[in-house]
């Protein structure tokens, strides 16, 4: 049902055409993609605590942070080192190629937005808010050089949340609100959310609510998409249990199959559900003792489960049948 291969993960990036993997725990490594087969291609070791990663548009260059926002950038033919940048020196989010993979752009919990230009060093920082926000990860938009930061509102009575628009230009970086999103409960800033084609895919969680809202960029409308509770309890006999927070999410690009990852609280393992979107049900469940990132590959025919121990590679279209 599935492979085991002896690579620990706690963050993994794919390219865009698929074809390699970021993956970063402890080292980086180089991955290369095919089929369900994972060959490593190059290891570096030049950040300590190495986290998020990015891949430019063409391939050929890769990225990478650390936990106190250093940045690395290396070629990934002959996976000689480009840039070393200590950039801001703060935790930080996800990091991006842009302005034709000349720039890196990259946030910090603190809502710093920041670009790095590649060739010269240059750090362009522009601040979110004045200290009341937390969260700023960045999420693609509509169109190339096209980002948002997502925040969420720490000192709100009820929890606010917000888009803001990041514009890159050659000459600077410009932060606007977008969107005011709706309160649903607690919409969690450190779990990624995830962009499938023009809808942007959130979780919350209050009180036995467990939930993933749609947001849509072209009609700026805002949907309850599915109720993780109420689909896991469905699934089982047991309807006492109650799933911890979302910890990571993916879904396919049609958007039929929604992937998440949830804790089931104090020293019990992380569940995997795969759940019918347009149905609402679970079609596949698993565990793990802990889940720090979900990939599928191998034109969505492969589930990469990445964990502190070790990575599991499962047969999806096994799992969804």
């Amino acid at each position: 049902m599935y492979n085991v291969i002896k690579i620990k993960s706690y963050v993994a990036t794919l390219s865009r055409d698929c074809s390699m993997l970021l993956n970063t725990a402890g080292k980086v490594s180089l991955l290369k993609l095919n089929s369900g087969n994972v060959e490593k291609l190059y290891e570096f070791a030049v950040l300590k605590n190495p986290s998020y990663g990015a891949f430019s548009s063409d391939n050929k260059l890769l990225a990478y942070k650390s936990t106190i926002g250093k940045i690395a950038v290396h070629d990934t033919e002959t996976g000689s080192l480009i840039l070393k940048h200590n950039a801001v020196k703060a935790e930080g989010n996800e990091l991006y190629f842009v302005q034709k993979n000349k720039k890196i752009l990259s946030s910090t919990w603190k809502c710093d937005v920041f670009t790095i230009d590649i060739q010269s060093g240059e750090l362009l920082k522009s601040r979110i808010g004045e200290g009341e926000l937390f969260g700023a990860s960045i999420i693609p938009g509509l169109s190339e050089d096209d980002y948002f930061a997502y925040c969420i509102n720490r000192n709100a009575r009820s929890s606010s949340s917000q888009l803001y628009k990041i514009t890159i230009s050659a000459n600077g970086l410009e932060v606007q609100l977008a969107y005011n999103l709706p309160d649903h409960g607690v919409l969690t800033a450190l779990v990624r959310p995830v962009k499938l084609q023009n809808v942007i895919l959130f979780s919350s969680r209050s009180n036995k609510c467990n939930k993933l809202y749609s947001f849509d960029l072209i009609s700026g409308t805002w949907d309850e998409l599915i109720d993780i509770q109420e689909i896991y309890i469905s699934s089982r006999s047991d309807s006492e249990d109650e799933l911890g927070k979302v910890k990571c999410m993916i879904g396919t690009d049609d958007g039929k199959y929604i992937i998440v990852a949830c804790d089931l609280g104090l020293k019990r393992p992380y569940i995997v559900m795969i759940v019918d979107v347009s149905r609402k049900k679970c079609i596949a469940k698993f565990e793990h003792n802990y889940i720090s990132n979900l990939i599928l590959f191998n034109c969505e025919k492969s589930l990469w489960v990445g964990t502190w121990e070790r990575t599991y590679v499962y047969d999806f279209l096994e799992l969804i049948s």
